[in-house]
Order: C-alpha cells, then sequence, then structure tokens
C-alpha cells in the first residue's frame, strides 16, 4: 500500500488502518502510527504517531516497541 507515489493511496491506506485499530488490531494502531511518523496519508505528527505506537506496543506488538524505543534515544541526544 505504501509503494505508490499517490497521496490519495497514502489516505486510503491510513482509512483502512484506522478502520482495524478502532476494533483494537494491534496492527492496525502500529500502522496509523507508522502513517504518522512518515506522513503517509496524514500530516506528519511524532506526538499522534507515539500515542498509536504505544497503544499497539501495550497490545504486544514488538515493532511499536522497538519504535518507541528509537523515539526515546532520539530524544536523549
Amino acid at each position: 500500500i505504501f509503494g505508490s507515489s499517490s497521496s490519495s493511496s497514502g489516505e486510503k491506506a491510513f482509512y483502512y488502518f484506522d478502520k482495524a485499530g478502532k476494533v483494537g488490531d494491534p496492527d492496525g494502531y502500529y500502522n496509523i502510527g507508522y502513517c504518522y511518523l512518515h506522513g503517509q496519508g496524514v500530516m506528519r505528527n511524532h506526538q499522534k504517531a507515539l500515542i498509536y505506537m504505544e497503544k499497539s506496543a501495550n497490545m504486544g506488538k514488538l515493532a511499536a516497541m522497538q519504535e518507541i524505543g528509537r523515539a526515546s534515544c532520539r530524544e536523549r541526544v
């Protein structure tokens, strides 16, 4: 989904990730966080990215835990 350069495909991806997140899917939350982190389909927003990564991490998503760790390291530098 992220392979296309079209902004509409990024917006469509975000829409479906949001639907997945709303039903409690950790991958949905992770992907919403990724979208906010990288500005895919939405404006880049690091605070929102962290909120969704934390939701995903609290549900056991390892990749989200890693992103939170990287963010924490960047803040210390």
